[in-house]
């Protein structure tokens, strides 16, 4: 009569600790699960949506980042500058191919990209203008007499005749009291054409 009660109590306790091990292997299957999920959260990159990179900028110079936006306007002559933009169209971030892009094709206008690229800055101060004031002058001096004409009546039929480009960058220079003018703009590494359209 022992051996019959202890036959199913032994049964029953074997059968308790493989559902013990069981709910165990599963404990430690959903923990791990649990972990790839929160790794695989922390380490999802953040795509930027064009329209928020201005604000950020400054703080970007120098990483690699990922960004969404349609393409605006590509360079006909080599592909080697692409102009994406957001939801508002006056936002334009410049992308140059660099890494893997060779050129950007013409058939991407109006696409939606998401590029991988890193954020640069371009300084322009006094001596920049300065050069860019002489190689001016030396086009205008290899000019022919009759183009000369033609640009002054231009200048003077203009509206904003003394007001140079120049002049534009030389007093946002002078009211941001830095020194100079900073230009943002990607060095684009890589893209894929969108799925979200």
């Amino acid at each position: 009569m022992k051996k019959a009660i202890y036959i199913p109590l032994l049964a029953l306790i074997g059968f308790m600790a493989c559902c013990s091990e069981k709910n165990n292997s599963e404990t430690k299957e959903q923990a791990s699960k649990t972990s790839v999920i929160t790794a695989t959260t922390e380490t999802k990159t953040a795509v930027y949506p064009v329209d928020s990179l201005p604000s950020n900028f400054e703080k970007l110079v120098g990483q690699d980042i990922f960004f969404k936006g349609n393409v605006q306007h590509v360079c006909k002559h080599s592909g080697k500058k692409a102009f994406l933009v957001g939801e508002n169209p006056k936002t334009k971030v410049r992308v140059m191919a660099k890494g893997k892009i060779k050129a950007f094709g013409g058939d991407l206008i109006g696409e939606e990209l998401v590029v991988k690229g890193t954020v640069k800055e371009m300084r322009i101060d006094e001596a920049y203008l300065a050069r860019w004031e002489a190689q001016l002058e030396k086009a205008k001096s290899k000019q022919t007499k009759k183009r000369k004409e033609a640009l002054k009546k231009a200048d003077e039929a203009s509206c904003d005749s003394g007001n140079s480009p120049i002049d534009k960058i030389r007093a946002e220079i002078k009211a941001n009291g830095k020194g100079y003018k900073s230009v943002y703009y990607i060095d684009g590494l890589e893209y894929t054409v969108s799925d979200d359209q």
